[in-house]
């Protein structure tokens, strides 16, 4: 479970769309405590969002993101280099 300060919309995204936890406005104390109430009265919805939790931050994980990141490198520069053959066989 997550639950985030904000100063811009950046970092509550994860939170939102993976319905895992809850984001407040910074040095709001009073909208903190309404979201502690919340989570502290709603057991299941807060257990629910823990599991949902360990499942996105699987995906987060060091390994899994460098593997991602070198197979959307290996597209991009596959995707380069299929470019460059196409413009050497219109120049011959």
């Amino acid at each position: 479970m997550f639950l985030a300060h904000l100063r811009g919309a950046g970092c509550a995204h994860p939170l939102h769309e993976e319905y895992i936890g809850w984001a407040t406005p910074p040095k709001d104390p009073a909208a903190l405590a309404q979201v502690i109430a919340a989570a502290a009265s709603d057991a299941a919805g807060t257990e629910d969002k823990g599991r949902r939790t360990a499942v996105v931050a699987s995906r987060y994980a060091r390994q899994v993101a460098l593997n991602a990141y070198r197979d959307l490198m290996n597209r991009l520069l596959e995707r380069q280099h299929a470019g460059h053959r196409e413009s050497l066989k219109k120049a011959t």
